[in-house]
């Protein structure tokens, strides 16, 4: 699929969208063209995959960790075989 974008001399050009990103990081246009009109590079949010992860603190309200060492997730493989062979009683 092709996209509209603006250089910025002023001019346009229609590119394939998996080269958006890199023109984006690259500074080499002043925006593009999207459903809900134009979008101006610094001025409009937009959104990039070519970021990388986040490498910052863990902001998503965790207080400890979600694994301790030694602790066994709940539903694995061999908390689910222990609990298959217990036998189960009915009265």
């Amino acid at each position: 699929m092709l996209i509209r974008i603006k250089y910025p001399d002023g001019k346009y050009d229609m590119v394939k969208v998996s080269q958006l990103d890199r023109l984006i990081a690259e500074n080499r246009i002043s925006g593009f063209h999207r459903a809900t009109g134009w979008v101006a590079i610094g001025r409009d949010p937009i959104r990039s995959y070519s970021r990388g992860f986040y490498l910052g603190a863990e902001r998503r309200g965790f207080t400890e960790p979600l694994l301790r060492p030694g602790k066994m997730l709940k539903g694995s493989r061999n908390g689910l075989l222990s609990q298959e062979n217990k036998q189960i009683s009915y009265s």
